[in-house]
């Protein structure tokens, strides 16, 4: 009898093993790839962003996870022209931290005029065969 019951007991560790490393795996993957964090509410987020007075626009956001339960926000906002950046930025940290528990955000506040030169300007694709890094040195 007992014969049976170890081998039973040892099969449900076995699978209990298994199952918690490939889960501890997975989210690892996830981290190193940068990937977006499905344990994020990042539509929620985004909402609260968009609420943020005097924002009009967010271009580019990045929610990436650095571990279990811990996220970094890299953010592109686009303000009315009259705007107090550093009070944008402000609301939005606090936003993030005491909102979302988000402790590393990196906003980058830009005025609404200046959002349409950026957008205009075309990035260089760099010609990574010769083993160069994109300019000439003197």
């Amino acid at each position: 009898g007992y014969l049976l019951v170890d081998s039973i007991l040892s099969l449900c560790l076995g699978i209990f093993i298994v199952r918690s490393s490939y889960l501890l795996l997975k989210e690892s993957i996830q981290i190193l790839l940068e990937a977006s964090p499905k344990d994020f509410e990042r539509d929620h987020f985004l909402n609260h962003l968009r609420e943020t007075k005097h924002v009009i626009d967010i271009p580019s956001i990045k929610i990436r996870k650095l571990t279990s339960g811990v996220f970094t926000a890299e953010l592109q906002i686009v303000v009315e022209k009259d705007a107090d950046r550093d009070k944008v930025i402000l609301e939005i940290h606090k936003m993030a931290k005491t909102h979302f528990g988000i402790p590393y955000v990196f906003v980058e506040c830009i005025g609404d005029g200046l959002a349409e030169h950026l957008s205009q300007i075309l990035v260089k694709e760099l010609d990574l065969s010769h083993n160069h890094h994109g300019h000439h040195h003197h």
